[in-house]
């Protein structure tokens, strides 16, 4: 009665739980039964087992398995293998009917308390028969022969198995001494020769297993389901032999690539240094970072986005690396490790006016090389990465700027910096291209210096050293300029902007012609940027409209203009804003408009919008009159407010000709107000924000996790991303919208600006990594309309195809296409052009309608045909 109470009550609860699993019943099967009669099975040792040791069975549903075995007092390995590899239960009774273990799936381990005969029980509640192989190996010393060396390069002999047998090997070890045991299961028991227990592994935070005495050790494991063979690594953690060692390189070295799964690091003094580890792929690999005592000092990551792959060694010592850290399995991989002091040798100087003063060049020329550029600010600055019009490939690296604390403080290619510091730029190859040249300028965004004259006919000189010039001259007069380019040398792609001192740039991309309005005293520069290759070109200017009579000398200028009075302001928050959260005023020329407000410590949204605004500077002033932040021509900007206290918000119209009318506010991007929350699947019902004025900024959250990309979308385009420590991860998209690389767990706050008009708002995040929600597409398949962004596209075959996406009305879309890490196979300028693909593999793929612009867009529904071009 006991041995059915028990089996009824399993029966019972496995019903009920595995109700939903693939292949039950739409109702719960009866419990199963308890078995009338037990096969003969043998004990089975360490190795290959005999026939007698293996047994199998078919059960009916509802039917219990069951077998006869005279077991050994001592820990034993119970192993099944059946057609059903979940949620199977299996329970170990003594002769008298008692339950001495139970367990699900696989495997199970089972102290046997003394010896005696034993019944191992497979109960089937699935409403389909199910057959199964089983056996139960006693964790025994003495059938444990095999020795094996701790050395890193030793080789192991896989043995055969059938998935059901146990593996033990025997290895010698010191006192204290820290070992891994690698297997294909990942799970190992660390023994005594006398059968003592030492460690099980994985330990908590998978700690390596500390040997205790001198002597004899075992390391043993159950082969996992679906292996043809087994094997057992044991490596020495604090006594490390057969490692590649490698000393700190300058930046610009590497080391070689070795199949080998550990790196001895000599370090030469205690120190932060940079440690990166690369495959031969040139993907991340995963490592850890041990010092002489077994004890973890630091992870390097597969990405590089924060302190990853900045490691503290506290004195100096040899320290040992060891890839995939984190998984006891056997891992054979070829990778390859860097390891540079911060402050080594072989930083590069370069400067914020990299424009004009000098561009950052260099080659990639081996995975796992890291260059460096060092500058100094003399002040807080916003910099910018400048690269060729069509950089790609190795030509955009990837940089990460820390401080003079080796601290992270910025990874996108715009970066607020605080001054007067002293900053390190690190430049590493994109994944997809580990080798080839680059070359960029690192320009402060609201200072462009040192340009030349930019008089009515400049010639621009480029070369492979040098791909940026600048011109710039002050208008006679407001009016629009007439910019016509032409080539004299060369060949390439050359952009020109117009930078006004005060006012918003003017994009003449690579145009022949164009014009921009410029405005009399404002000084205006041309910057151009092209490909790096020996060119020339011809830049002529003319007014449109021909500047008045000369007249005379300027009378002697008057110190700038100081506000009389400040009208009260109220800081803002997100979402809606209050009247009193809002400045208005007009400012006569030669004057300013001002506005006193309290703010709080912390990143705000600044906005001054409004008529004339050309002619006008902003900035913010604190308490002590020094200048916090500063922006000509208003609009909007990010500023830190360090310290919390009163402000003055100053507009002045030093350069305009007419009377500046504008609405203000001050909003602080405070994270805690961030309460709604929104999918990342690209099918999920959109979450309208209210809005009542458009100097409003609002916020949503989303969950997130380290190493995704997201693309992001809003009505007017604007971001910012911060994760769950408030450190800012993404910034407004630049360069055709390109994924956005969350940088840990979430969650994850993006906050936008308000669109113009509207009375609502909408932040969209959706996830490349992996895409949900998407509609599939096949090669021949129908795409029904539809008007989610994406497309999954099913891929049979390398090859060239055909990526057609039409509106229900006949229009085109631009698309772009990702691959399941988030990157374009097939990319140019965000856009693929002429809808035509070159995958590189079978695959799904992502494709994006419009990918390369941030903003909401409602342009109807859509269907994709995925075609192959046929070989030429």
């Amino acid at each position: 009665m006991k041995r059915w109470g028990a089996a009824l009550a399993c029966g019972l609860m496995l019903a009920l739980s595995l109700s939903g699993v693939a292949g039950a019943a739409p109702s719960a099967p009866a419990p199963a039964a308890t078995p009338t009669a037990c096969a003969p099975l043998r004990e089975g040792n360490f190795g290959p087992l005999a026939a007698d040791q293996a047994g199998s069975a078919e059960v009916p549903s509802g039917a219990t398995g069951c077998h006869q075995v005279t077991l050994t007092a001592g820990p034993h390995y119970i192993q099944v293998r059946t057609t059903i590899q979940t949620g199977l239960r299996i329970t170990v009774r003594n002769a008298a009917g008692d339950e001495i273990c139970t367990g699900g799936d696989n495997s199970m381990q089972c102290d046997i308390p003394a010896t005696g005969v034993y019944t191992v029980e497979v109960p089937n509640h699935y409403a389909q028969a199910i057959s199964y192989r089983v056996a139960a190996i006693l964790q025994d010393t003495a059938h444990c022969t095999t020795r094996v060396s701790t050395r890193w390069n030793a080789t192991t002999t896989p043995v055969p198995s059938t998935g059901i047998e146990a593996t033990c090997v025997r290895f010698t070890g010191s006192d204290a001494e820290k070992v891994y045991v690698f297997n294909p299961r990942g799970a190992s028991n660390v023994r005594k020769l006398d059968g003592s227990l030492v460690c099980a592994l994985p330990t908590q935070y998978n700690a390596p297993c500390r040997l205790t005495g001198d002597g004899t050790f075992l390391a043993m494991t159950a082969t996992p389901p679906g292996v043809t063979s087994n094997e057992i690594e044991v490596r020495s953690v604090t006594k490390p032999v057969g490692c590649p060692t490698h000393a700190p390189k300058a930046f610009g070295s590497h080391n070689r690539f070795s199949d080998v799964r550990c790196r001895v690091l000599e370090v030469p003094a205690a120190g932060t240094y940079f440690v990166q580890s690369r495959t031969l792929q040139n993907s991340g690999q995963l490592t850890g970072v041990f010092d002489p005592t077994g004890k973890h000092i630091c992870t390097t990551g597969p990405l590089p986005v924060l302190q990853q792959d900045v490691c503290a060694f506290p004195a100096a010592g040899r320290y040992l690396v060891i890839a995939d850290t984190l998984s006891n399995r056997v891992v054979r991989k070829s990778f390859t490790t860097t390891i540079t002091a911060m402050d080594g040798p072989g930083c590069r100087p370069t400067t914020v006016q990299g424009v004009t003063g000098g561009n950052i060049r260099g080659s990639f020329r081996a995975i796992g090389q890291v260059d460096c550029a060092e500058f100094t600010v003399p002040y807080g600055v916003e910099t910018g990465i400048v690269l060729p019009p069509n950089a790609s490939g190795a030509g955009v690296p990837f940089t990460r700027i820390f401080d003079s604390n080796s601290n992270l403080v910025c990874s996108t290619s715009e970066c607020d910096l605080p001054g007067p510091a002293t900053y390190r730029m690190l430049l590493t190859a994109p994944s997809a291209a580990p080798t080839g040249d680059y070359i960029l300028a690192l320009q402060d965004r609201s200072s462009l210096q040192n340009c030349k004259p930019w008089n009515e006919s400049v010639t621009a000189t480029f070369r492979p050293g040098r791909f940026t010039e600048c011109f710039e001259f002050v208008p006679e007069t407001s009016t629009d300029l007439k910019i016509a380019v032409e080539r004299l040398t060369g060949s390439g792609t050359m952009h020109a902007t117009v930078k006004p001192s005060a006012g918003a740039p003017c994009d003449g991309g690579d145009q022949a012609a164009f014009t921009c309005e410029v405005y009399v005293s404002n000084t205006t520069r041309l910057l151009l940027t092209a490909d790096p290759a020996a060119a020339s070109y011809r830049i002529t200017r003319e007014y449109a409209t021909p500047p008045g009579p000369d007249p005379g000398p300027d009378p002697t200028p008057g110190p700038l203009p100081t506000p009389t009075s400040c009208a009260p302001l109220t800081e803002g928050n997100y979402g809606l804003l209050a009247a009193d959260q809002i400045g208005t005023a007009t400012v006569p020329v030669g004057e300013v408009g001002c506005h006193k407000i309290t703010l709080s410590a912390g990143w705000h949204y600044i906005q001054v919008r409004g008529t004339a605004m050309n002619g006008a500077t902003t900035y913010l002033q604190n308490a002590q009159g020094s200048r916090t932040c500063m922006k000509q021509a208003g609009i909007y900007w990010n500023c830190l407010v360090r310290e919390p206290g009163v402000y003055t918000l100053e507009v002045m119209n030093n350069w305009g000709t007419e009377p500046v009318s504008y609405r203000a506010a001050a909003i602080l991007q405070d994270e805690s107000r961030c309460t709604t929350k929104i999918s990342t699947a690209w099918d999920a019902e959109p979450v309208r924000l209210p809005q009542g004025d458009p100097l409003e900024a609002h916020c949503v959250t989303f969950d997130g996790t380290a190493g995704e990309k997201i693309l992001r979308f809003s009505e007017s385009g604007t971001f910012g991303v911060i994760d769950a420590n408030g450190n800012g991860v993404c910034g407004n998209p630049w360069r055709h919208n390109p994924p956005c690389v969350l940088t840990g767990e979430g969650p994850y706050t993006v906050s936008t600006l308000a669109p113009s008009e509207g009375t609502s708002d909408e932040i969209q995040i959706r996830s490349l990594t992996p895409a949900v929600g998407c509609p599939t597409v096949t090669v021949g398949g129908t795409d029904q309309p539809s008007d989610v962004r994406c497309r999954s596209l099913t891929v049979p075959a390398a090859g060239t195809y055909d990526v057609a996406a039409l509106g229900t009305g006949g229009d085109t879309r631009t698309i772009a296409i990702y691959d399941t890490t988030g990157v374009s196979p097939c990319e140019s300028a965000g856009r693929v052009p002429n809808g035509r693909c070159t995958f590189p593999a079978a695959g799904t793929y992502t494709l994006v309608d419009d990918g390369a612009s941030a903003g909401i867009h409602d342009y109807g529904p859509y269907t994709v045909k995925l075609t192959p071009v046929p070989a030429a």
